[in-house]
Formats: C-alpha cells, sequence, structure tokens
C-alpha cells in the first residue's frame, strides 16, 4: 500500500486507500440434508484520489499494477464529481475487542453438527419444514491516507440461524444469533421458534381494518429503512427528508429511543473508525420520541457545513463488495433501547392484531416520506390476546411517522434484525387490510 501511496501522491492533491481481506465458510441445512457449503476468500484494495476539487476512484482485486489503478483513478476524474472535503488526519482511535482467534477453529464438521441440532430443536415430529444457516467470517481491513492516517482493523463474526418454513408457502418464522466466535445457538430462540410455529400454524383469514400490530425484528426492516432514510444527511442536503427541520421535536412515540453504537464490542462488527478513517461516536437519533441528529459521511458533511458523525461506510441497502463501493451515509450499529414488556405480555395486550414476522415488498411506497406497504410473510393472527393462526392474504400499511407515534408497548429483549439490534415493537391503529 505504501508504494501505491507514493505512486498516487505524484499524480494527485490528497489520496486514500482501502484495503480488506474476508475469508467466509457457510452452510445451508435443510430438514436434515447439508447443502450449499461453502468457503470463499476474498481480498481487494480501493484508491480515492482528489486533484483539483474532483474525486477519482478505482479499484482492484489483484494489485499487480499500481500504476495502472492509479491511472484508472485519474481517468475517473472526468466524471467531474466535485469533493469539497478533506481526508481526515486520525490518530488515538479507541482499541475494541473484535476479533477472536476461535473463529479458526470452526471445521466443517463443527457447523454440520451445530446446523443438526439447530434442526433437530426446531423440528416438530418431522412435520415440518426446516433450515438451518451457519456462517463464519473474518476480515481484515486497513486505511492510509496522505493526510498520514494509519488505520487498522481485524473482526470475527459468527451467525447461526433456524428457520421452519410455514406450510403450503415459501415464509418462515425463524431467529438469528451473532457472535464475535463458536457459540451454541441458544435454546431459548430455537424454543420461540417451534412455540410460535406451532401456535400459528392453521390458516385464519381475518377481516381488515385498524388494529394494532406487532412488528417483530425479522420484519424491522419495514421501519428501519424508512427511518434511516429520514435522518440521513444525504436526504437532508437533497431536501427529501420530513425530518428536514425538526431536530430536538417529538416526532415518535416516547416510547422509541433508537442509537448509533459502533463502538460497543460486546457484538460483533464493533468500529472504532468508519470507512473513510473518522472516529466513529455513539450517539442518539432518537431520544424518546425526540429527534436528535442527522448522520452523515465526509462528503455530505461537508455540503451541509457540519461535522462528519463518523457514518462513512461502504456499505449497500443489500450488503455488496466493499472495495468496490464507495463510502456512503450508513447507520451499520443501530441500536433500539428495549422495554418491558415480555412476548407474552406484548401478546396479551393485543385484542384484535397481527404479528408481523415477515414482509414482503419492503422496498413499495415512498421510503423518504415514510410510506410503507408490506406483504406478510407471515403474518400471525392474534385476537382477545390469543394466537389464532397464520393469516392469510393481507398487507398492512402506513406511514411510519405515523405508526411510530402510536407505539403501545416495547419488548424486553433485543435480537439481531435486519437492520441492527431491535425489540418487538407493538403499535395500535395501524391499517390491515386482506385481499
Amino acid at each position: 500500500m505504501e508504494k501505491l501511496m507514493d505512486i498516487a501522491k505524484k499524480h494527485a492533491d490528497q489520496v486514500e486507500i482501502f484495503s480488506i481481506d474476508k475469508t467466509n465458510k457457510s452452510l445451508k441445512y435443510t430438514n436434515d440434508i447439508p447443502k450449499d457449503l461453502d468457503y470463499k476468500k476474498s481480498s481487494g484494495i480501493s484508491i480515492r484520489l482528489i486533484k483539483d476539487g474532483k474525486i477519482g476512484f478505482a479499484y482492484t482485486k489483484n494489485l499487480r499494477d499500481r500504476k495502472q489503478l492509479v491511472e484508472n483513478a485519474l481517468k475517473s476524474l472526468k466524471g467531474g464529481v466535485e469533493a469539497g472535503f478533506d481526508f481526515p488526519l486520525t490518530k488515538s482511535i479507541k482499541n475494541l475487542d473484535t476479533y477472536s482467534d476461535k473463529i479458526n477453529n470452526i471445521s466443517s464438521e463443527m457447523m454440520v453438527k451445530e446446523a443438526e441440532r439447530i434442526t433437530n430443536k426446531i423440528s416438530s415430529r418431522g412435520e415440518n419444514e426446516t433450515l438451518a444457516v451457519v456462517n463464519a467470517s473474518e476480515s481484515s481491513l486497513r486505511i492510509i491516507n496522505s493526510a498520514g492516517s494509519d488505520l487498522a482493523t481485524k473482526f470475527s463474526s459468527y451467525y447461526a440461524s433456524g428457520n421452519i418454513i410455514m406450510k403450503g408457502s415459501a415464509s418462515s418464522i425463524g431467529r438469528m444469533f451473532v457472535n464475535k466466535d463458536f457459540k451454541k445457538m441458544p435454546d431459548k430462540l430455537l424454543n420461540e421458534v417451534l412455540n410460535l410455529y406451532n401456535q400459528s400454524k392453521n390458516p385464519v383469514e381475518p377481516n381488515g381494518g385498524k388494529m394494532k400490530v406487532l412488528f417483530m425484528p425479522s420484519s424491522s426492516i419495514t421501519y428501519l429503512w424508512r427511518l434511516l432514510s429520514g435522518t440521513s444527511g444525504e436526504n437532508l442536503y437533497k431536501k427529501v427528508t420530513p425530518l428536514a427541520d425538526k431536530i430536538n421535536e417529538k416526532v415518535f412515540s416516547e416510547k422509541l429511543t433508537i442509537y448509533n453504537d459502533p463502538t460497543n464490542d460486546n457484538l460483533p462488527g464493533a468500529r472504532s473508525f468508519d470507512d473513510e478513517g473518522v472516529k466513529t461516536k455513539s450517539y442518539k437519533l432518537i431520544d424518546k420520541g425526540v429527534f436528535k441528529k442527522f448522520y452523515n459521511n465526509l462528503n455530505y458533511a461537508h455540503k451541509l457545513d457540519c461535522e462528519p458523525t463518523g457514518n462513512g461506510f461502504r456499505s449497500g441497502m443489500w450488503g455488496g463488495d466493499e472495495v468496490t463501493l464507495r463510502p456512503s451515509p450508513s447507520v451499520s450499529h443501530l441500536r433500539i433501547q428495549k422495554g418491558n414488556s415480555s412476548f407474552k405480555d406484548l401478546i396479551s395486550m393485543m385484542d384484535k392484531g397481527i404479528i408481523v414476522e415477515g414482509v414482503l415488498g419492503a422496498h413499495s411506497g415512498n421510503i423518504p416520506n415514510g410510506d410503507y406497504s408490506v406483504g406478510m410473510s407471515p403474518g400471525i393472527y392474534v385476537e382477545n390476546g390469543t394466537i389464532r393462526g397464520i393469516a392469510k392474504d393481507i398487507m398492512v400499511a402506513g406511514n411510519i411517522y405515523d405508526t411510530l407515534k402510536n407505539i403501545v408497548a416495547v419488548g424486553d429483549t433485543n435480537y439481531f434484525g435486519h437492520g441492527g439490534y431491535v425489540p418487538p415493537l407493538l403499535c395500535e391503529n395501524v391499517s390491515v387490510s386482506n385481499k
């Protein structure tokens, strides 16, 4: 990387080099059959150049020709993308516990054995189809720039999930578990999956109308996607957020507190700096319903004339290869503050409602405006505090700026879900329709 830096500095005002190495082992286990045992190893380097107020970008998966990589980045300057920011000088970062060398001890045999155990735990006398997924990965990344930053980190991650496929559909009830090294998926999570399946496997056809809706963590993308769109500095700059003039105003229920927590190394993936070399920090986006902050990266911090929040990450909405992506504003370590209601308590509060275990069409609706209209995958009908069965052919629709004002209760357990670590949220007066 140092040789590449020396070459690039001769042709540009500022230079940033990003490198990453990743290994990943994964296994899918359907019913009693191991499938898709996969091992991948990848690496790459990307470079960003700033010259005459313009920024260029290029990447390679094999650094055989450093001069060619620099030339490719210089050619991309013709795109005329402006860069008013400077690459930062970052030193004295927080030392985090992000890596366990035990991740290297996870063998294929261990993964198969754990997937088999998960499957056995959630099987109901062989009458249901099951899917277990086990994944172990480690990554190391380094960022250097012409300002003098030289930052590196290494992290490990272990992931497991257990899912029961609902009869006659592709939807499922499942739970996910993450850790920094191998650990058996807790029986508590697996029992939740089996118990909920057994209570809800019979199909029902409820009437539509306004009712309570329990958003489980596996369906949290429904509101998190829209909320993160609304709190993005990019969308503030583009004037497409309803929160433009709402800082320090109450916009949601006082039961809702959401924060960015990148330095919490009790969980895998903690970061003391983002993918632009900016120090990360913990802060609240929403504090007891009050909107507190927009998040940004170097580019949008400059455009908005504010300090960067350490949220410049190379990540797409659905993942992607980091080395091929440019940094953009992203909240990669989101948490919702848990409440004090157990799952049983939440169900007892529902006179009539739907448990949203998963959704179809999360992309539907005007996302920047907060609108959503999603199918259930699956949705489970509750009446008088009792689960009646899986609801057929229903949709849930609304606007998160209305829905999240009407939070009845927040679950007492945070789960790893789509977008962060979140508890179940019970909301009222949500529109439910059937076909």
